[in-house]
């Protein structure tokens, strides 16, 4: 299994997919954003804890898996990837995401369950791209304020967090069909939750 990567790899411009699933990689090298080509990088399953600031210079990354590794942070300008689509990151240990997550406008499927996260950047709402978005299994206390606007939301896992309340936004999410807000610490929802026309399955057990 590789712990590291050698230098020279960052020289294959031309690379489109990359798989280095199940290895067991600390970091990446420095200059791993050269590889601009880089359409599809799947980096599952290793011992990451941090992604170099040149990540976000893969600006043709379409596909990224990165999800049972070990990661606390994204880098601060991982919003630059605007032509990402699909993001896995869940079992990681995030905290936190960057302010500029936003900046992510082309994203559809964002799956980070399992990982530690308190609260959504306000940007958040700006994905209005997004149609999957799974983050069952952190410790979010609260959603943004605006969140309804994330008009072609289809899906919505929010299941075993600490949400006490839905912010009245919610009812702009009107292409949402499933919700799963189960295990969390709700006592009622928002009179605007009615507005919510296009669910077809609710589940709030717990």
């Amino acid at each position: 299994r590789l712990t590291e990567l050698p230098r020279g790899l960052c020289r294959l411009h031309n690379l489109q997919a990359l798989s280095l699933q199940r290895n067991r990689l600390v970091e990446l090298p420095r200059r791993f954003g050269e590889l601009t080509g880089l359409q599809t990088l799947d980096l599952q399953h290793n011992l990451l804890k941090t992604l170099p600031e040149s990540f976000a210079e893969l600006t043709a990354l379409r596909c990224l898996s990165l999800q049972h590794n070990k990661l606390t942070s994204l880098p601060t300008n991982f919003g630059q990837l605007q032509t990402l689509r699909a993001l896995g990151a869940q079992h990681n240990l995030l905290g936190s995401l960057p302010q500029g997550f936003g900046g992510l406008v082309t994203l559809e499927a964002l799956h980070l369950e399992h990982n530690c996260l308190t609260m959504l950047p306000a940007s958040f709402a700006q994905i209005t791209s997004l149609r999957v978005v799974t983050l069952q299994r952190n410790r979010l206390r609260r959603l943004p304020d605006s969140i309804g606007k994330l008009a072609s939301l289809q899906s919505l896992n929010l299941r075993g967090n600490r949400l006490a309340q839905l912010p009245d936004g919610t009812e702009g999410l009107a292409a949402l069909q499933t919700l799963d807000l189960q295990f969390n610490s709700l006592t009622d929802l928002p009179q605007a939750f009615g507005g919510l026309v296009a669910l077809r399955t609710l589940l709030l057990q717990g």
